[in-house]
């Protein structure tokens, strides 16, 4: 089985529903595929609850394995084939630079900082908020071609290595604040 998997806190914005509603269209096509979801459910029960009832009603139970109050990422992220982000909105997630540091092809929406992270089909694929269609089209793509799927994957590691790596981001501030330092010390004193 090829398994599809989203880490993120259950709550709506993460837009859990159309990771579903793309899981259905999904398995229409690719029957053995199984969606790993990680996520902690915290004060949103009734989401939650309504994320169960959609699945239900799409006959997806045995498709589905939750992990709640998931603390072991990395090992969450090894049993993923794909690595799917559905959200309405985001700022530059962390979540994304994970699965990319994990050598996973993504497929995620081209929502806040996601574009800055990935390059479109050459370190994972961008798709359009709440497009299910989109969603599932990428992922079938993927499970369809894996050497693609490797090519991104491996892209995918590689730019959060040579471009949001700890040592990346601090030189990239030093120079910053040495820039500005310049610049102030140029500013007439008042």
């Amino acid at each position: 089985k090829k398994i599809v998997g989203i880490v993120a806190n259950i709550r709506p914005v993460k837009g859990y529903e159309h990771f579903v509603s793309s899981a259905a269209i999904i398995i229409k096509q690719k029957p053995e595929t199984h969606f790993l979801v990680g996520g902690n459910i915290h004060d949103n029960q009734y989401y939650f609850d309504q994320l169960q009832d959609q699945i239900r009603q799409a006959d997806m139970e045995g498709a589905f394995t939750f992990l709640h109050d998931c603390q072991q990422i990395p090992e969450v992220l090894g049993l993923m084939d794909i690595a799917v982000l559905s959200s309405l909105s985001e700022g530059f997630s962390i979540t994304l630079l994970e699965y990319m540091a994990a050598q996973k092809p993504v497929v995620v929406p081209d929502v806040g900082g996601n574009s800055e992270a990935v390059i479109q089909n050459h370190s994972g694929i961008l798709v359009p908020p709440s497009d299910k269609k989109a969603l599932s089209s990428a992922v079938i793509k993927l499970i369809s071609q894996p050497e693609f799927a490797g090519c991104l994957a491996e892209n995918a590691r590689k730019r959060v290595v040579e471009n949001f790596s700890r040592s990346v981001i601090f030189d990239d501030h030093k120079t910053l604040y040495r820039r500005l330092m310049r610049f102030n010390s140029h500013q007439p004193q008042t």
